[in-house]
């Protein structure tokens, strides 16, 4: 029994004999979850859930291939158990591939009955990456899409290039990858240290979410061992101190606040602009914090207010206590000095004047007590409330200077995720990825991204990449597309029907500027995509790797945080991350100060310095080191076994790290970039047969700032443009 039968026996096996009549009462009243007599409804749910559908409707998508599955609610719910039935039995046993024969077999009678049907939702789930992707065995003869064999050019081994080129040869095209470097990869690099197995990661680094995420479904077919990245990161200030967990919680909690208020004026209240400027990210959170600043003291002129309104009032009863006191003074002497037996001498009128006199001062002194005592006592009420006042004294700022550095690291963070320093993101677009995002654990690869992506370029798909092959030129009209490119020794064409362009935005940017260096299209793109293209930012972000002999930090630990001076250099070593027990560690090189121009031992010495506050005398001093620095020559120092500098705006096959959109520009740029480009018809315009495609994370609007393994693709009439999904740089 072949291992496809025994997948496909053990499925029938548990078919239920219900008759029709009773599949169509369960599908009519809705009841889903009732179908459990096959399969568990959770595992259904996640099925779904892991393939980034939901689970109990259709996609707008969905609904465009299929709108008889929205006739009715028994049509409906055929087609939403059918489906993630499909899905279910793919993410089962991802290392074979699914057939729509196998499909059919492992359905439940009479969910099979219609052949067809089945076989329209398999098509639509393969076509659109939900089934059938990555390393899989395969069991049916590759597709034939048309009468003629189609050649796909893909520029680019990156991430994008690889998926492509995997999925299109699984479709049946004639796929040819130029790549320049004379490595795989693109910005997904490893690097490996000599003689050892210790790796770190240069570019793409952290699966960012594992629900729904392809990656974990690639990872079990590549057998990539993930490692969980824990998400604690304690914080040491400038001085190598570590920051209280409360101040640090507080703070994280005041930058998540002004980041929602950020949103909601944006979103909620529309507010995009003032006077007709576009309003960036650090517009909005520096006006926030202004807010902020004057409510503060807004408080404080409150609080100094009332605490003068209680010092007047406490003068005032200072002034009756005296004047109380005075005033018993005064009758008791009086008191006294008429204390005694009246004289007989005198009449009887005199004698009843000088009794009802000591009787009034008897009185009035007794008065003058009381009322000095409630004063007292009202004094001593004052007292108390000045007290408790003093204990709510409002602080003298917002922010002090060591909340704002704390701060500054969140900010630098941002930056970091986002690609873009935020004086150049827009307030209204640089989130537009959030409801998207996958969620869950974050995972890294322990042998690296540059290893997983090496697994995925299997011996049948190998040769069709060309490394070394530097693009000079891309050529498109109504026949097709011509491709010239160099290598060490010889200019060589090639020609295809299409040609799908993985290019990072950097070197497109460079490309319609007309840069000796960058590719050039014949004839030019169309103007709406040279804009988007010039439009689109891209940002920078690099690392600096410390290769050690053995770890002196919390191996339990994978990140922690590091202070800086000033709000400039905020993003400079703001972070380190040990995503593994190796004895390596990377620091993060975020905003302006990614744009690395001091001379690498420079650059090490002070990430040292930054290492030896924080840990003191575990910090290595006076090892031999020796440096093999990206894109620069070797060279003799001290400190760490060994260091690696990343300056990703200087690769010339790269130009930057990922793309944003900027502070001022539209929020489809990634949308018009993603579009094909025609041939030039007769009359000039780009009317003819689509003949370049683009791919990259610049294409997706749901996944800027990240470098995705393209793990989704999308057919589109014969050909494969491809949405980023699951990696980033981070």
């Amino acid at each position: 029994m072949t291992h496809t039968e025994e997948r496909s026996h053990s499925r029938r096996d548990h078919s239920s004999e219900l008759d029709s009549e009773s599949i169509k009462q369960l599908l009519e009243d809705g009841e889903l979850e009732t179908l459990r007599w096959e399969d568990d409804d959770i595992s259904l749910r996640s099925a779904a859930s892991n393939s980034r559908l939901p689970y109990d409707k259709l996609t707008a998508q969905e609904l465009v291939h299929f709108p008889d599955a929205s006739d009715s609610k028994a049509s409906t719910n055929l087609y939403l158990f059918v489906r993630n039935k499909i899905l279910q039995l793919w993410l089962l046993e991802p290392n074979v591939e699914l057939t729509s024969e196998d499909a059919i077999e492992q359905l439940p009678i009479p969910f099979n009955s219609d052949r067809r049907f089945v076989r329209r939702i398999h098509g639509f789930l393969q076509r659109y990456g939900f089934i059938n992707y990555g390393n899989f065995h395969r069991l049916a003869s590759a597709l034939v899409l048309t009468s003629k064999r189609k050649r796909v050019i893909i520029i680019g081994a990156g991430a994008a290039g690889i998926a492509a080129m995997k999925q299109l040869h699984y479709f049946g095209f004639d796929v040819v990858v130029l790549e320049g470097r004379k490595r795989l990869g693109g910005r997904v690099h490893t690097y490996h240290q000599k003689d050892s197995s210790v790796v770190a990661d240069l570019g793409a680094m952290v699966v960012t979410g594992i629900n729904g995420n392809p990656i974990v479904t690639m990872m079990r077919q590549t057998q990539c061992t993930p490692v969980r990245i824990s998400p604690e990161c304690p914080i040491y200030d400038e001085y190598g101190k570590l920051v209280d967990q409360r101040k640090d919680e507080l703070v994280a909690e005041a930058f998540k606040k002004i980041g929602d208020t950020a949103a909601y004026i944006a979103h909620t209240l529309g507010v995009t602009e003032v006077n007709g400027n576009k309003l960036s990210v650090a517009d909005a959170y520096n006006n926030i914090l202004d807010m902020l600043e004057l409510r503060m003291q807004r408080r404080r002129l409150k609080y100094w207010q009332i605490y003068e309104e209680i010092l007047e009032k406490m003068k005032q009863v200072q002034n009756e206590i005296t004047l109380y006191k005075k005033s018993a003074v005064y009758l008791a002497e009086k008191l006294k000095s008429s204390d005694g037996s009246i004289p007989l001498t005198l009449d009887s009128d005199s004698r009843l004047e000088m009794d009802i006199l000591r009787r009034c001062y008897k009185r009035d002194l007794g008065e003058a007590i009381k009322r000095y005592d409630a004063t007292r006592e009202r004094f001593r009420n004052l007292e108390t409330t000045l007290r408790n006042l003093k204990k709510q004294e409002p602080s003298e700022v917002y922010m002090n200077q060591r909340d704002r550095r704390l701060l500054d690291f969140h900010f630098a963070n941002l930056e970091y995720v986002s690609g873009g320093t935020l004086d150049r993101l827009s307030l209204q677009h640089f989130d537009q990825e959030d409801e998207f995002q996958f969620t869950g654990s974050h995972m890294a690869i322990r042998d690296g991204y540059g290893d997983f992506l090496t697994r995925l370029v299997t011996s049948d798909v190998a040769s069709m990449i060309k490394q070394n092959a530097v693009v000079e030129s891309i050529k498109y009209n109504e026949k097709g597309v011509e491709v010239q490119y160099k290598t060490d020794d010889s200019i060589c064409t090639i020609d295809g029907d299409v040609c799908l362009c993985t290019i990072p935005l950097g070197v497109l940017k460079r490309s319609v500027m007309e840069a000796s260096d960058a590719p050039k299209f014949e004839p030019p793109l169309p103007e709406n995509t040279i804009k988007a293209i010039i439009e689109m930012g891209f940002g920078n972000f690099n690392k600096v790797v410390l290769i050690f002999s053995r770890p002196f930090w919390d191996v339990t630990q994978n990140y922690f945080g590091h202070l800086n001076h000033s709000r400039s250099s905020r993003g400079e070593m703001f972070m380190f991350t040990a995503v593994s027990k190796a004895p390596v560690l990377i620091a993060m090189m975020a905003g302006e100060a990614a744009n690395l121009e001091a001379p690498n031992e420079v650059i090490v010495r002070k990430a040292m310095n930054v290492l030896a506050n924080i840990f003191g005398s575990a910090c290595p001093k006076g090892v031999s080191l020796q440096f093999f620095f990206l894109l620069h020559n070797s060279q003799r120092l001290s400190q760490p076994v060994e260091a690696v500098i990343t300056r990703w705006h200087k690769d010339p096959f790269a130009c930057g790290a990922y793309a944003y959109i900027p502070c001022g520009s539209r929020g489809d740029l990634c949308d018009i970039l993603a579009e094909p480009i025609r041939a030039q018809a007769a009359d000039g315009t780009y009317s003819g047969e689509e003949r370049i495609f683009f791919a990259g994370e610049h294409t997706s609007g749901r996944y800027p700032a990240s470098v995705q393994v393209q793990l989704l693709w999308i057919i589109s009439y014969y050909f494969c443009i491809i949405e980023e999904k699951s990696i980033s740089m981070r």
